[in-house]
This record gives structure tokens, C-alpha cells and sequence, in this order.
């Protein structure tokens, strides 16, 4: 079906008014039906069109069946509606027009059957009309307009009109008192042997009841003639840009000369490609921006010197240890003339900061659906490897390996690490409830493998399982990180994050579902002061997300919504 959307009545709406009576709720299945006679079915078809402001507006071409009948049905807004039919007929359109009610509001459907004549003969004809304000001889009169019919056709001529609040006349020129300032739409069929026609028009009644033929447009903010237009000031939320202006599309956009690279300069050198400067622990490094523009540099290592020569397994030493070797937690363990090894490990739930919807008074609030856990394996000669087995038919390798369980559990999770001569294990149950929260640990850790399997019955959601280097204190500290705005909220493809950084180095930023399952995660390094990040959120489905800045009880979050 070829269906072509055409806007009739320059975007006019019926009424601005409404009737006083209580009317049906939308929306309405209104069935449009009829046949053309006489026909040839082949390639035959109708043309359908909403008039007099019924919506949605549609403009659409419904084909013949064998018999040269149409039947479509469409979902409509208006309780009153108006359409017209039109058809080819020799060469020349023919058109009817129709109408219906819904005037019951325990039935939402309705029909109108619209036929269409195609007999020969009977001429052109043309529905044409003007409308003016009503005269007491030169004086105008308010509210009251007056129409002078301008139709051509043979004789004799049937004139059915459309008034603006929706009622019907049969008079050649009718007149028409307005009881409220709105914008208007009259229409005009006429019926000339078998030829049919139909013209409509719009008008605006103003406040003092006096009518205004000039053309109808909105504004970029849909005010009709209002000021928001092409080329006058605007907002676009953007606190980045400035000189925001309306476009000849009405698209507010942010002015200043030139594109914004990934240090918010309009026209700047620092686009995605191109080098980067990074500063940490009192460091410079460089990198390269990345398509999100984050500058991204080397991993850090326990000191955090980005590619650093201080990674877990290597010497150490600090005030109070004269020598020793970094763990896989980065904390620096004295040297023992022992070439023991101990496996360890510690969970707990993932945790938050909410200052506005504290579970207690530190503030501290539960994440849904994940659970930390702290490497504390220690001993051996400082070369280390770590087998994680999940006790789902997958490990992992990785000294702090993320994992996603496709159920609650419980899981027995196992640590076995290998330093030289000594290998050692240990294992826990780990599971959570049907809140996401982390269930207390039903089968005690030690060396021994325990066979643990998830029942048939927990939920499918699951949660996720982050082994880190530390455990965040409670201790009161200054906030890391203040004035978190994220924008545009809703969004798209992209969102902007701006915040204020007391500290310098690596960051986690994480993207959090509903459920609590990480669904983005990035590291980028930030400077002290202003930051800006871009997050990539073309490939999240809709829904409502949170954004985390910080890890733990050194995090600020926000909320946004992901449309399409």
C-alpha cells in the first residue's frame, strides 16, 4: 500500500475550544468504507484524507478489491472526525466526503461508508469561498464572521458545509458566532451532477473576537506567531557552548565557530586521535583521546604510575617495611624466610554513598545485584598466579576478574594461587537473595573443594561478582567528586558528564542497569578541577540507568533515561 503523509490545514488543530460536554476517551478503531461505480478494479484505488482537524492526520491510497470496494480501519484521536475520498474517474479526481460521532462512551468504534459516482457527464466544478467579519454597516462586529461563496459548477449546486465547532450547514453562505479566541478551521463540499468538490481554510480569532486571515505557523517552540523563531536566542542545555540559537530546522544549536573537541574549546586541536595530557601522583603522561574523548593512558600500577614497574609479585618498600613484595591487594608484605603461600579472599556486598537516601547514618546504601570480593592472598616468593573458579563451569586467570552469574546461586567460588614451590586453595559460598543482596555465606570457606549448585528455582536475573584491591573505609573524608550534571537527560546516542575532581589519577565510571548489573565500565584518568567525559549509550537498550563516578564509598551517582 503506498501511503503518502501530507499535513492539509497547515498543522491546524479543531478548536482550541472544546465542547462543554464530557466526550469519549480515545482512542477509536473507525472503519471507512464504500465502493466506486462505475470501475475499473485493476490498479483502482482510493484516496483518504482526514479534514476539518480530525487526528491523527493521515493521508493514505487504499486499493480496489474485485468488486471496486474499499475497507480500511484506523486508530483515531478525535470522538468527531471528518474525511474526504477521492478517486481517479477519467482522468479527474472525484471525491465524496463523511463523517462520524462516538457518542457512547462504553463504545469506542464507529463506520462511515463513503461512495464514490464515477458516471460520465455533469462538467467541472470548484468549491471556493472567503470569509470576513460580520458588518453592522461599517462597523465590525465581534465573534461573528460572514462567508461569500465563490463555487463554480453546472447547476444545480448541493453546498454542505463544515462549521469550526464541528456542526453542518446546507445554506449557500452561512454565518458563524465564535463564543472563544482559538484557531479555526471551516470547510466547503459541493455537489454539481457528478463532480465533487471541497476547499477548506483556517482563521484565527483573537482575543476581542476579531478574525485574522494571515498564513498560520508556529513557532521552533510550537507557539503559534511566537517569538521562539529561526535565528533568535535559545537554550540547548549545553553548559559547554554559548550564543545558542534557533536553526532554520528549529534545532537549538550551540554557536561559537566551529566543533567542540574533548576539552569543551569550539574549533580546539584536542579531537579523538590526537595526543592527550594526563597527570597523576604528581606525574605527567601521555595518551591518545579515544572516541568518547577520554585521554586514555597506560594501566596504573600500585603506586599509581601509569605502566608502572610496582605490579603484584615485584619488591616493595615502604617507612615502616624495609623490603618486601607487593600482593596481588597492592599491599606491600614484609619478606619471610618461609616460602609458604596462603589463598584468601573476602566477600561483601557491592555498597554506595546516597547522601539523599541514606540506609543509616553513614549514608551507605546496598547495590543490587553485585557483591565485591577482596584478594587477600599473601606469601610465597612474590611471582604469583591465580586460577578464580566460579563454580558455574568457568574460571578466569586474572588477579581481579569480573564475572556475571546467570543466577542467585549459591555459588561455591574457589582461589587457588601458585608461588613457586607452594600452590594453596580456598573456597566460599557466595550468593544473594531475591533482593540482590549478598545472603550470609551458608557453607563456611577453608581449603577444601565444596560442590555447590544453583536450584532449579532461584531467579534468572542473576548478579555480578568484582574482585578488587581494597574495600572502601568508613572514615569521613572530603568528597572526590562534586557538581555532577549529566546531559542531554533523556539521551541518545551519547552522554556528557561534567563534574569537579578533589583528586588525580584513574577513576572507575560505571554504567548500572535496573537490576544492578554493570553494563558499561571504563577507567579514565582525571585531572584536579573541572572534568568532562563523554559515555557512548547508542547501544544500551531504553530504560532507566544510573551513572557511577568514584568506587565505593568514594563515589557520586546520577540518574538518566535512555530513549531511542
Amino acid at each position: 500500500m503506498n501511503q503518502r503523509i501530507r499535513s492539509l490545514l497547515l498543522g491546524s488543530a479543531l478548536l482550541l475550544g472544546s465542547f462543554a460536554f464530557a466526550q469519549p476517551t480515545p482512542p477509536f478503531a473507525v472503519t471507512i468504507s464504500g465502493q466506486v461505480t462505475p470501475c475499473s478494479p485493476a490498479n483502482g484505488y482510493v484516496n483518504i484524507i482526514t479534514v476539518q482537524g480530525t487526528q491523527p492526520s493521515f493521508d493514505i491510497d487504499v486499493p480496489l478489491d474485485s468488486s471496486c470496494s474499499y475497507s480500511v480501519t484506523m486508530i483515531m484521536d478525535s470522538w468527531q472526525g471528518w474525511f474526504q475520498v477521492g478517486t481517479p474517474c477519467a482522468g479527474a479526481m472525484q471525491y465524496n466526503t463523511g463523517s462520524y460521532a462516538i457518542n457512547n462512551a462504553l463504545d469506542s468504534t464507529a463506520s462511515v461508508v463513503i461512495d464514490i459516482s464515477c458516471g460520465g457527464g455533469g462538467g467541472n466544478c470548484q468549491a471556493d469561498f472567503s470569509v470576513q467579519q460580520a458588518m453592522n454597516d461599517s462597523t465590525p462586529i465581534p465573534w461573528q464572521i460572514t462567508t461569500t461563496n465563490q463555487s463554480t459548477g453546472p447547476a444545480p449546486i448541493i453546498y454542505q458545509w463544515w462549521l469550526p465547532d464541528g456542526s453542518s450547514s446546507t445554506d449557500p453562505e452561512p454565518t458563524f458566532t465564535f463564543s472563544q479566541p482559538g484557531l479555526y478551521d471551516i470547510c466547503l463540499t459541493i455537489s454539481a451532477g457528478t463532480c465533487t468538490s471541497m476547499h477548506c481554510d483556517s482563521l484565527v480569532v483573537d482575543s476581542m473576537g476579531f478574525i485574522n486571515n494571515n498564513a498560520v505557523w508556529y513557532d521552533c517552540q510550537g507557539t503559534l506567531w511566537g517569538p521562539a523563531t529561526p535565528g533568535t536566542p535559545c537554550d540547548d542545555g549545553n553548559p559547554a557552548t554559548s550564543n545558542d540559537t534557533w536553526s532554520a530546522a528549529c534545532q537549538c544549536v550551540g554557536q561559537g565557530g566551529g566543533q567542540e573537541d574533548c576539552l569543551g574549546i569550539i574549533g580546539g586541536p584536542n579531537l579523538p586521535g590526537t595526543a592527550c595530557v594526563d597527570t597523576a601522583f604528581g606525574g605527567i603522561f601521555t595518551g591518545i583521546w579515544d572516541t568518547n574523548c577520554i585521554c586514555q593512558t597506560n594501566n596504573l600500577d600500585c603506586l599509581g604510575i601509569p605502566n608502572g614497574p610496582n605490579q603484584p609479585g615485584t619488591p616493595c618498600s615502604t617507612p615502616a617495611i624495609d623490603n618486601g613484595t607487593w600482593s596481588a591487594a597492592c599491599i606491600c608484605v614484609p619478606d619471610s624466610t618461609t616460602t609458604g603461600c596462603q589463598a584468601n579472599f573476602w566477600v561483601i556486598q557491592a555498597y554506595t554513598v546516597d547522601s539523599l537516601n541514606p540506609q543509616d547514618s553513614t549514608g551507605y546504601q546496598p547495590i543490587p545485584n553485585e557483591v565485591w570480593v577482596w584478594n587477600l592472598s599473601t606469601g610465597g616468593n612474590g611471582n604469583y598466579q591465580f586460577i578464580w573458579d566460579f563454580g558455574d563451569g568457568t574460571s578466569s586467570t586474572e588477579a581481579f576478574p569480573t564475572h556475571v552469574y546467570g543466577s542467585d546461586g549459591p555459588w561455591n567460588l574457589c582461589l587457588t594461587m601458585t608461588s613457586g614451590n607452594c600452590t594453596d586453595t580456598y573456597c566460599d559460598s557466595v550468593s544473594v537473595d531475591a533482593d540482590g543482596i549478598l545472603n550470609e555465606l551458608v557453607i563456611g570457606g577453608g581449603n577444601d573443594h565444596v560442590g555447590v549448585h544453583a536450584s532449579s528455582g532461584e531467579r534468572a536475573g542473576g548478579f555480578t561478582l568484582n574482585v578488587i584491591q581494597q574495600i572502601p573505609t568508613g572514615i569521613t573524608e572530603i568528597p572526590a567528586f562534586t557538581d555532577l550534571k549529566v546531559w542531554p537527560n533523556p539521551v541518545n546516542d551519547a552522554l556528557n558528564i561534567s563534574f569537579t575532581n578533589s583528586v588525580t589519577g584513574a577513576v572507575p565510571v560505571t554504567v548500572i542497569d535496573p537490576s544492578g548489573r554493570t553494563v558499561l565500565s571504563e577507567s579514565p584518568t582525571f585531572t584536579t578541577g573541572g572534568n568532562i567525559l563523554r559515555i557512548p549509550t547508542d547501544k544500551l537498550e531504553q530504560g532507566l540507568y544510573m551513572v557511577r563516578i568514584g568506587n565505593g564509598a568514594k563515589s557520586v551517582t546520577k540518574r538518566f533515561l535512555k530513549v531511542r
